[in-house]
């Protein structure tokens, strides 16, 4: 199945669906940020349709999670790098 393309025991790196997920997750995070900006810009008159807009892109974002999750539950994530500090690893793993 496509979805779970990376759930070999030992991966090198992250599969295309888990990378295309994360930058997914990151415009909807930018884009929902910047509505708050772009309601300021146009004032009153926009406000309704940037708050419809706001609660769908959060829907988009709550989903998109939702499957990041599932993916990672079920496939394996390639080793950390091997000259890792321990503050580095401390990091990554939080």
């Amino acid at each position: 199945m496509r979805m779970f393309e990376n759930t070999r025991s030992n991966p090198e790196k992250y599969s295309r669906t888990y990378s295309r997920l994360h930058w997914a997750i990151a415009i909807c995070v930018i884009s929902l940020f910047a509505m708050q900006y772009i309601r300021r810009l146009f004032g009153e008159e926009a406000h309704d349709l940037v708050r419809e807009v706001h609660k769908s892109i959060g829907i988009v974002l709550i989903a998109l999670i939702a499957w990041r999750l599932l993916l990672r539950m079920r496939a394996s994530m390639p080793p950390r790098f091997a000259d890792s500090s321990t503050t580095r690893a401390a990091i990554a793993a939080w």
